[in-house]
């Protein structure tokens, strides 16, 4: 599965995402946004948009270099 589409499957199916600036779920177009800009995490790595997920997640972090950032996931070992 590709960064855009697990996103995506975060947001409907998990429901655990940030939500976006206007206070509810971020579109397809602002997940895109935030792959590009750098501001997801994927074991301790910016994704790209060719990014495929693979097991095991070690770590999910959304705006890590703002003032509030948002852990989904973080594996202490």
């Amino acid at each position: 599965m590709k960064a855009l589409e697990w996103l995506i499957y975060l947001r409907d199916e998990k429901y655990c995402i940030p939500q976006s600036k206007d206070k509810g779920p971020p579109s397809n177009g602002e997940l895109r946004r935030w792959i590009k800009e750098g501001a997801v995490l994927y074991n301790d790595a910016p994704l790209t948009l060719e990014t495929t997920i693979e097991w095991p997640i070690k770590s999910l972090v959304f705006f890590p270099n703002g003032k509030r950032y948002t852990t989904i996931w973080r594996d202490g070992t």
